[in-house]
Formats: C-alpha cells, structure tokens, sequence
C-alpha cells in the first residue's frame, strides 16, 4: 500500500496533476483553509478504510461519511494511568512528588476498568499511615473522578467495524479528557485488529503535545513505528504545528500546509518548505483548498481536489479560471447534508434521554448503597452499645473484688501489729542486769502474698493529634537510647511531613510522668532520655500500636 499514488489534487499555473504516496500525513491550515476537504480528497480517492473523529458540535465535518458507535477500551500499566492524570490535569505528573510512585502503587497488578482503579486508589487513601501518603492517593481519587464518571456517561462499543471511505465517531458531546481516551483506544485496536486503514487524529496539539504524555501520544509512537507494515498510516490534523510534539511529526512523509494568519505560525511553515520557498505574505492569503505539499523530495503548490469535483473542474481553478466560490456543489449532496444534520438533531436528543435514564439508574444504585449503610452503621452501633454493657459489668465486679482485698489487706496488717505486742521476751535478755529493754525484738511471720489486679484505662491517640504523633516517634524507636532534645523530636516530624508544634516539650514531660522517659536539664534546657524501651513497653503491655482502616 505504500506504494500506491493517490491523486491529490492539480499544480497551481501548470495544472499538472500531483500525485502522493499513501504514508503518514500531516495536514494544518486555519479554519476554512480545506483542510476536512482534503482528508476526504485523500481517504476518497485511496479507496481504503479511514476512521476520523467528530470533536466539536457544529463543524462542518465530511460531505460523506458513515457514523459508528465510539469504541473504548481502558488501556494497562502505570504509563497509561499517568498519561491518563497527565490530560486530566494538562501538566506533568512527574511535577508533582511522589505521585509517579504512588500511581506505580496503585497500577500493580493490572485492572479491569478504570473503575476499578480508582476505588483501589479511594481504599489506598483510606488505609494510608502517614499523611503524605494519604494526600498523594486522595489527589490521584480526585483525578481519576474527573474521567471516570465521564466514561460511564457514554456508550461504547466493543468492537469496531469499518467499511471504505470516512468513517466517522462523533465524540462532540464528550469532554476533552474523554475523547483523548477513546481516540487512543482506537489506535491500539487497530494495531492489533485492523489493517490497511487510516486513521485521523484531530487538533493534534491537544491529543499529541509536545511536553507531556497523553494515552494518544503513548499509543500513536507505536502506532507510527509499527503501522506501515501493515498498511496502517496517520494522518495529524491540526490548525497549526505548533505544540505537537515532534516525533511523530518527523515519521512523515507528507506533508500538506495550508494557509496561516498568525507571524509565528506562517514562520514555523515557511520552516517545512524546504525548496520553492514563498514568501510569508503568499502564506497569508492561499485560497481556500490552496496548499504547498511537501511531498519527498519535491515541493508543490497546488489546488487539492474534492472528492466530489469533475478532474476538468480542479484543473479551471488550478489555472485561475474558475475560483472555488463559483463551483456549486452537487444538489444531492446539499440534500445529504440536511438528512445529516437532521440525524445529528435527532441523535443529540436520544442521548439527552439515554443520560437522564442512566442519572436515574446510578441514583437508584446510590439510594440502595445508602440503605446498606445505615443498615451496616445501626448493628455497629448495638453491638458496641452490648459490648459498653459489659464492659460496665466488668469494670463493677473489678471494683468490688479491689474493695475486697483491701480490706483483707488491712486485716492482715492489724494482725501484724496486735503479734508484736504478745510475744514474750527471750528469758536470756529479762535476767540480764545491764537492761531491762531489749535492744532489738526478732519475729518471724508467715505472711500470705497478696494478689492485687489494677486495671489501667488506656490511653488512645492517633497520628492527626500531637501526642499521637509523638507516640508513633516513640514506638518507631526514633528517640534513640541517648539523651535528646526537643530540636531532636521537631527533626522526626519533619521526616514525616508533620508541622512544628510548640506544645511539644508538654508532651514529652507527660511520657517523663508516666514512666516511659527520663528528663534533667543541660542549663536551663531539658534533656529527655528514654526509659522504657518501645519493645519493652509493647512486651509489658504498656504500648499497643494498631493499623485502622
């Protein structure tokens, strides 16, 4: 197929007739420079498949053409979740730390729908141990809801099925985000699926940019490189060059440059016209289906013609006998142009209900969800208010087993005292003249152990309040076995993203209160120390650190 020659159109003054090698394309030029005429000029006369897509409500599109249903398939690995983030966001992902290794995290292992994806990512969030975390994985949730609710909008088909000629799937009533996923769909089902086809990628600088990844660009590198052995080419549509990115630029052949008005982009064209170069005012005022082709090594100006146009009618105006304005389309395709537009009619107003059906439907499933929950949130409350009970039942029979054995304690101490006085003195020490008081009285007792159960009420905090986080420091074993200082326990926040907190030395004499450090002053500056190592305290029972989700 590469070697096929497809008339594209007559040599403007000579009215030669210009010849082009199906390869990949790039067609610019303004608005109303021809550019749409041209695309179906060269699919027309090819006579191969070609897949374009209808990106704005109103343009004027094809003059004939057959519409098929969007095609979308969600594409695999971190690459195309970050291309994804990348054209929610029109930036770079990599720009913001921490958020390639966090989309890493959320891409292993694969998924089914984006969906899928981003509930892992709402749950990683929700499990997330330290803030940076959890703030990195709310960010790429609140992306990805800025496409998947998007998505689930539409009908897709899952599968594409072509004929010859233009086939078009009008994406006018999506948002840009969403069309860059299904143009990139196609791509890849047609690499795989499809041969001898062309496909055309509108407004290039939004879906190929020069900068940034896109799920289009991702694709279409491969796309390019792999598709001419099979017969698959690209055509890039755009006003201008400027802001596409330029590998796939530089893997074509052709290229057709129609008219400009902006300084900069007429001189980014008079750039790519390497031989018969014209001036910058002829760019400027090219007729309309007026363009320079740059095609090999050869440069021509010429006047592409319509699908629909007489051969003797294109060569008229190639020689400035006839100007398009006064070449009147067949009447049969004005007719097809009305029942087109009808159709466009007619299809917008069967989407508006098809949307209002699936609003429906979704808060349905949203009410059903709600019932679950309060459903889920009543037996919760029930059986802690069951387990409370018994904790208050416990606690009671603790305090009077406690009152118990304290008096049996006081008892035994009585008992003590009363024995001492009642045991007589050794006769050795009454007979003795020096004394008649013992210098030191000697009892031996049997006293029974006593058990005594103290119950502690522990101690709960979390990592979103100061002495939660000074706690995480402590059991992470960050304090360290030598004195420290508060400057020391500040450095250990920061590791974990936390702010300053000048309440910290309170917190840390309330640990020196409780046992679990030690405090003496350098000066008038206190010095802690730890006391009960954090393995201790977790053995003894005086630390427990618990993962929530």
């Amino acid at each position: 197929m590469s070697e096929s020659k497809i008339l594209l159109g007559f040599e403007i003054s000579s009215s030669q007739p210009i010849y082009i090698r199906l390869t990949h394309t790039v067609v610019t030029g303004m608005t109303q420079s021809g550019k749409t005429t041209t695309l179906e000029a060269i699919i027309h006369r090819s006579r191969i498949r070609a897949i374009a897509f209808k990106i704005k409500r109103g343009e004027a599109g094809f003059h004939n053409y057959r519409i098929i249903p969007p095609y979308f398939k969600a594409g695999s690995g971190w690459q195309y979740v970050e291309s994804l983030v990348n054209v929610s966001l029109g930036e770079k992902v990599k720009y913001e730390p921490g958020m390639r290794g966090a989309i890493m995290r959320v891409a292993q292992g694969g998924f089914k729908s984006l969906r899928v994806l981003l509930e892992k990512a709402e749950r990683l969030a929700n499990d997330a141990k330290r803030e940076f975390q959890r703030d990195l994985y709310t960010k790429l949730t609140e992306y990805l809801k800025l496409v998947v609710p998007e998505l689930e909008r539409h009908n897709f088909s899952d599968k594409i099925e072509i004929l010859e000629g233009v086939n078009v799937m009008d994406l006018s009533d999506m948002k840009v985000e969403t069309q860059s996923l299904v143009i990139a769909s196609v791509l890849e089902y047609a690499s795989k699926k499809l041969d001898n086809i062309i496909v055309v990628i509108p407004e290039a600088w939004e879906h190929i940019p020069q900068g940034r990844m896109t799920p289009v660009k991702l694709i279409a590198a491969s796309y390019i490189r792999k598709g001419a052995a099979i017969g698959n080419y690209l055509i890039i549509d755009s006003q201008d060059i400027a802001g596409i990115d330029k590998e796939p630029l530089r893997q074509c052949d052709n290229w057709i440059l129609g008219r400009q008005k902006d300084k900069r982009e007429v001189d980014r064209t008079l750039e790519e016209i390497f031989k018969n170069r014209p001036s910058p005012e002829e760019v400027m005022t090219l007729p309309r289906g007026v363009f320079y082709a740059c095609l090999g090594n050869e440069v021509y100006k010429v006047y592409v013609m319509p699908s629909w146009m007489e051969e003797e009618t294109a060569k008229a105006i190639a020689l400035g006998k006839l100007t398009v304005e006064n070449v009147e389309k067949p009447k049969v395709m004005e007719e097809e142009q009305m029942w087109k537009e009808k159709y466009e009619e007619l299809k917008g107003e069967k989407e508006k209900i098809e949307s209002e059906l699936r609003n429906l439907k979704r808060l349905n499933n949203v009410s059903q969800n709600y019932k679950d929950t309060i459903k889920s949130l009543t037996e919760t409350v029930k059986r802690f208010e069951e387990e409370n009970k018994k904790l208050g039942e416990d606690l009671k029979t603790a305090d009077e087993e406690t009152e118990k054995l304290r008096k049996e304690l006081q008892g035994f101490r009585e008992f003590k005292d009363a024995l001492a006085k009642i045991i007589p003195l050794p006769a050795e020490i009454a007979a003795s003249p020096r004394s008649v008081v013992p210098s030191e009285v000697s009892v031996t007792t049997e006293q029974p152990t006593i058990s005594v159960q103290v119950q502690r009420k522990p101690l709960s905090v979390t990592d979103k309040d100061l002495l939660g986080k000074v706690a995480i420091v402590y059991a992470d074993g960050e304090l360290g076995e030598e004195w420290f200082t508060v400057s020391n326990v500040t450095k250990s926040f920061e590791k974990h993203a936390w702010p300053r907190d000048p309440r910290t030395s309170a917190v840390l004499d309330d640990l020196v209160h409780w046992g679990f450090l030690e405090k003496r002053y350098s000066g008038k500056r206190p010095d802690y120390k730890v006391k009960i190592k954090p393995e201790d305290a977790k053995i003894k029972r005086l630390l427990k650190v618990e993962e929530t989700t």
